[in-house]
């Protein structure tokens, strides 16, 4: 199953839906990374790690699903480096990374049943949809803050706006 969203529901015709799992950075990294790499013009508000994208699932059904998880302890991360998939650039993550996939692992477990995008899990946050150089060389030496994740949320994206819908912490 590819990544992909779901065009319209019965009543919403030519909506663009789709359901994911994330982590996002607080505000700060968020902010050191616009202000250290030229040229970045996404919005630094919906920049986040996506852990499972799930399409057109029904959020109703996700959310208890994530609710009765147990995802493990709190651990810290830092945006660090940068590469591309095709025209997409993003910034790469260190940190505990290991802890990381396992929390993936343990999403992606609890949610067993949901038609979750079925590719390898390569850890990144998107910060361009058009390749650029510049940002691109820009994210070369970059090593941002280190942050607590804490928590991850489930998100609903319509046409491009996202609504957080449930946020569960580490304990």
């Amino acid at each position: 199953m590819g990544r992909r969203a779901v065009r319209g529901r019965p009543g919403r015709p030519g909506v663009l839906l789709s359901l994911f799992v994330a982590i996002f950075p607080p505000e700060d990294v968020r902010r050191d990374l616009a202000s250290s790499v030229p040229g970045i013009r996404s919005r630094a508000d919906k920049w986040h790690v996506t852990l499972a994208f799930l399409g057109d699932a029904d959020p109703a059904l996700v959310a208890p699903a994530l609710g009765q998880a147990s995802l493990g302890d709190p651990f810290t991360l830092r945006l660090t480096g940068g590469g591309r998939f095709r025209s997409v650039v993003w910034a790469g993550l260190g940190g505990d990374v290991a802890s990381l996939g396992a929390l993936r692992d343990r999403v992606v477990g609890c949610l067993a049943g949901f038609p979750i995008d079925d590719r390898d899990f390569q850890p990144h946050l998107t910060v361009s949809y058009r390749y650029s150089a510049s940002i691109l060389n820009g994210l070369a030496d970059y090593a941002g803050p280190e942050w607590w994740v804490r928590g991850v949320s489930l998100v609903r994206s319509a046409e491009g706006t996202y609504s957080r819908i449930g946020e569960w912490t580490l304990p």
